[in-house]
């Protein structure tokens, strides 16, 4: 074999290897931080950790019965709709990914005639 073949083919196995790494790693990590600072802007509206880590604290300090009924009920709600939420951003962000991984090889299978 001469060494421009060699080299042809070694360049082409890099090209591919490139191509498979920065699709699916350069993807992952772009639907990665792109959920992750959606996941950030939310936090600062619903403040789910804060809520969480103040649940059974009395609601703007009213130390009464009443108080504290209030502050759970109303802290659980938002708890739990802040959750749904961003279980629901991480659904879409999950999903959107694996179709952007499931491109290329729906590609090559309908090249291929498989589909």
């Amino acid at each position: 074999m001469s060494f421009s073949l060699i080299y042809l083919l070694h360049r082409l196995g890099y090209r591919i290897w490139m191509f498979v790494y920065n699709w699916y790693i350069g993807g992952f990590l772009f639907f990665y931080r792109h959920m992750t600072n959606v996941l950030e802007r939310f936090d600062r509206t619903w403040a789910f950790q804060i809520t969480l880590k103040n649940l059974f604290q009395p609601m703007y300090q009213d130390q009464t019965i009443v108080g504290r009924i209030l502050g759970f009920i109303f802290r659980s709600f938002r708890i739990v709709i802040a959750g749904t939420i961003y279980a629901f951003v991480i659904l879409v962000g999950i999903s959107l990914y694996v179709m952007w991984a499931a491109i290329p090889l729906y590609i090559i299978s309908r090249g291929l005639g498989f589909a």
